[in-house]
């Protein structure tokens, strides 16, 4: 197993609000299966994972927590984050993520591409989205 207990306890402070900068107007965690593992145990041992959650944005090496909602366009949001491999230090970080509940999400930043990320089963009610008007 790659991540182990340090990996749980970084998913733990990465979600927590207290932590977060910013809420992104979404209502609960999406990741493709093994993000989902990841969101609910902490193991990172898969390769290609990826959760996004209303505060941050992960991947089997990196975490990113959302500072500044610079933009929202439709389903398109841009967003200022600090993002880094796990154990070094986070720099900014622009990432846009597009999509929506149903179609799912996609989050795309200088170090790539990921998606679509789609709802993890049994995070529906743990974050309620704010809603945002234009």
């Amino acid at each position: 197993m790659k991540g182990g207990l340090g990996a749980a306890a970084v998913m733990a402070i990465a979600a927590t609000p207290a932590f977060a900068g910013i809420m992104l107007p979404i209502g609960g965690a999406y990741g493709d299966a093994t993000g989902c593992a990841l969101y609910f145990t902490g193991d990172r041992s898969a390769p290609d994972l990826a959760v996004l959650t209303p505060y941050t944005f992960m991947t089997e090496d990196h975490a990113c927590t959302f500072e500044e909602l610079i933009r929202i366009d439709g389903d398109a949001l841009r967003v200022k984050a600090r993002c880094g491999r796990i154990g070094e230090k986070a720099i900014p970080y622009a990432i846009s993520v597009t999509g929506n509940e149903t179609a799912g999400y996609a989050v795309e930043s200088s170090g790539g591409w990921w998606g679509p990320l789609f709802l993890c089963p049994g995070t529906e009610t743990l974050f309620k989205p704010l809603r945002i008007s234009v």
